[in-house]
């Protein structure tokens, strides 16, 4: 069993973060990595004819407001499948609040 949450901050952060990928590019299905099982479960299906437009994740080693990992956005042309590690580099960041 994997779990993501422990895989190690990035040697070249924080210009260069690994990030573990959640939601795949063109997907209608949102997912999201369970600590405790150490498994990605269904979290919804979007209901319209909306897909996510990028790949979805979050950054391990690392702690949000809301006690979960950051997360983030991976800009790219390629869907990405769910549980892959990729280095990515840092171009910006949004400071939200989740109303859940």
């Amino acid at each position: 069993m994997t779990d993501y949450y422990r895989i190690p901050v990035h040697k070249d952060s924080p210009h260069v973060v690994n990030a573990v990928v959640e939601i795949t590019k063109d997907t209608s299905a949102k997912y999201e990595y369970d600590k405790d099982l150490h498994a990605f479960r269904l979290d919804r299906c979007l209901l319209s004819a909306m897909k996510y437009p990028s790949n979805y994740g979050f950054i391990p080693s690392t702690i949000a407001d809301d006690g979960d990992a950051l997360d983030i956005i991976i800009y790219n042309s390629t869907p990405l499948e769910r549980g892959t590690v990729v280095e990515c580099q840092v171009l910006g960041c949004l400071d939200m609040t989740d109303d859940g």
